[in-house]
This record gives C-alpha cells, structure tokens and sequence, in this order.
C-alpha cells in the first residue's frame, strides 16, 4: 500500500475552532513550503486571494473576509503565526505539543472531554472537503476511527 501525504488537524481543534479555520489550517499546511525538515517551524507565504482559491471559494469580498476572520481566529489561538508585507502573507504553523491534554465541559455528558494528539487527513480528500462540505464533521469521524 502506498503512504499518502496528509496534513495534521490538533484534536484540540474540536473544542475551539471553527469549520473555516479548520480548513484555513488545512490549505496552510498543505501549501507549505518552507521548513519542512525543522517541525518546530513549518512556514507557508501566501495571499488572502490565493487562499480563497485554494479553499475553492467564490471569489469575492465575503470570501475574502472568511479568510481574514479564520487567519485571525487561528492567530487568536496561537496556532499560527503571520505577517503581511503588501498583500504577501509569510505564515508560521506553530508546532503544538501532541501529547498535552485539552479538557472541555460539555452539557450533554457527566464527565469532561478530553482532547490530545492529531488526526491525519490525507491529501486526496482535501479537495473533496472544501466547497458546501463540513470539513469538521469529516475530520471529527477519522478521529473517532483513528481512536479507537
């Protein structure tokens, strides 16, 4: 069997992002080009019009702005880094520690949950996930295969 490539979605991410920064995430990692060997800075360069292309998103102001909100967002949460030179994205994927656990309440179970590790989502159905697919639920269920 052939080894695929794949990009690598935090668990945490379940408990504190949404489906456009988990896809954000996604098209970051794949598109990568720097740092390959050195994990502990995988960077990227990019621009907010080639992301919008590469989610396979209409063109466009709103589309535009998801992008914005989900880079913003992912920032917020330190699971990126970037800065901008004239419309010329330089982002670094920061390197999150797969073995810390992540716990969230929930109202509809009596313990918490508990979230560590990544779940690996190969490059050939990246394409697939993108336009009108919920890319969370998709990654939410190879986790749970994964898992177990």
């Amino acid at each position: 069997m052939k080894n695929e490539n794949f990009v690598q979605i935090p668990n945490k991410m379940f408990a504190d992002t949404n489906n456009d920064e988990k896809l954000v995430y996604a098209i970051l990692q794949y598109t990568q080009t720097v740092g390959l060997l050195n994990k502990d800075n995988r960077m990227t360069r990019t621009m907010i019009p080639l992301l919008v292309s590469d989610l396979g998103w209409s063109k466009g102001k709103y589309s535009n702005k998801k992008v914005v909100t989900a880079l913003n967002g992912l920032k917020e949460k330190e699971y990126i880094n970037f800065e901008s030179t004239q419309g010329v994205f330089t982002v670094q994927i920061n390197n999150i520690d797969s073995q810390e656990e992540h716990t969230i309440s929930v109202d509809w179970k009596e313990n918490n949950v508990k979230f560590s590790g990544f779940t690996k989502i190969k490059y050939s159905v990246i394409d697939n996930l993108l336009e009108n697919k919920d890319f969370t639920l998709y990654s939410y269920a190879e986790y749970r295969t994964m898992k177990t």
